[in-house]
């Protein structure tokens, strides 16, 4: 009786667990991972009175899920960070570039387009500025631009592009 009352608790305990992990996903394209992998538990918490009598050691078949679970979950893990940072990018270039606009042009500077990457070289991020100015600039205000923003962003001023275009495409 104790037997089966202890596999009625692991059947639960799967249960409980799998159905919070599908819950707690962040995205749905995971869900099929996570019902691949809940199957594979209810077969072995199903099987394992049937295993235990002919023998079979269910202790590696345990470890051999659990290992593909924890693989699993580092693979969703990497996938969901991924996509974090690369909406934290963008947000980052976003305000940046609001913000640098806003800037040049309480500062008095005719500046018609502004674009701001951020970015990783060789294991350094990098955050590049480039603008547009109004044609009739010279190269003294272009530069003047350029150090403003190498100082108040603390950005690399080699990082800094300042353009007189007829045609530009941030």
């Amino acid at each position: 009786m104790d037997y089966f009352i202890n596999w009625v608790k692991q059947v639960t305990i799967v249960t409980i667990l799998t159905n919070l992990a599908d819950n707690m996903l962040p995205g749905k394209q995971y869900r099929s991972y996570i019902r691949l992998l809940a199957g594979l538990l209810y077969i072995l918490v199903t099987l394992q009175p049937v295993m235990s009598v002919w023998g079979i050691d269910t202790r590696i078949l345990w470890q051999t899920v659990q290992n593909e679970i924890r693989l699993r979950q580092e693979s969703v893990e990497d996938a969901a960070m991924d996509a974090w940072k690369t909406k934290a990018v963008s947000n980052y270039e976003q305000q940046l570039t609001v913000i640098i606009e806003d800037g040049i042009r309480g500062k008095g500077y005719d500046v018609e387009a502004v674009k701001v990457t951020v970015g990783e070289e060789n294991n350094n991020a990098y955050v590049r500025v480039t603008l547009r100015t109004v044609p009739g600039e010279d190269e003294e205000e272009k530069e003047a631009l350029t150090q403003w923003i190498a100082q108040s962003f603390s950005i690399e001023a080699d990082h800094i592009t300042v353009r007189t275009e007829a045609k530009w495409e941030p």
